[in-house]
């Protein structure tokens, strides 16, 4: 049995997360477990429905099972949020797989920046970029535009490609 794990808000879910879950299957996946942040989205703000009415419309949706991505994770910056989805799916001990959505769907501009993000002087770009009084989003992603150029930078601009990157 083939088992994928996604992470989501599903502040409100909506057909494209249900078309998600079905692409989701439809690539082989027989069961889809959804990490869903709780009364708190990503932003820090609070969710517009309840966490378990937005549990009740992914189950509804195609997703097996849902589980709870405790606030300190889902209130996080994106490296986070994806750190926490991905312990919790890893400790299950049986996810096959990550799915996650993405505004380029370019997963080789995606890899470029994950690429980027792991070479050794990023640390030290952002760190200098941040001096400048700019956001850690902004630093990252000027970082990664001096390493691998402004194509793959732009993927950092983002949010679902973010994640992606931190999910890859």
């Amino acid at each position: 049995m083939l088992i994928a794990g996604i992470t989501a808000e599903y502040d409100p879910f909506h057909n494209g997360h249900a078309f998600h879950i079905s692409e989701t299957k439809k690539a082989g996946a027989d069961a889809v477990v959804s990490v869903m942040s709780s009364y708190f989205t990503q932003r820090g703000e609070p969710s517009l429905l309840t966490k378990e009415a937005r549990a009740r419309a992914a189950l509804r949706g195609g997703a097996d099972l849902v589980l709870e991505l405790p606030a300190v994770w889902a209130c996080g910056k994106a490296q986070s949020f994806a750190r926490g989805a991905a312990a919790i799916l890893n400790g299950l001990g049986n996810i096959d797989m990550i799915s996650f959505g993405s505004e380029c769907g370019d997963e080789k501009l995606i890899r470029s920046a994950v690429d980027a993000l792991k070479t050794p002087e990023v640390d030290s770009l952002i760190r200098e970029k941040l001096s400048g009084g700019v956001t850690y989003a902004v630093a990252r992603e000027k970082a990664v535009k001096e390493i691998a150029g402004k194509n793959v930078a732009g993927v950092l601009k983002n949010p679902n490609d973010t994640l992606a990157a931190e999910y890859m």
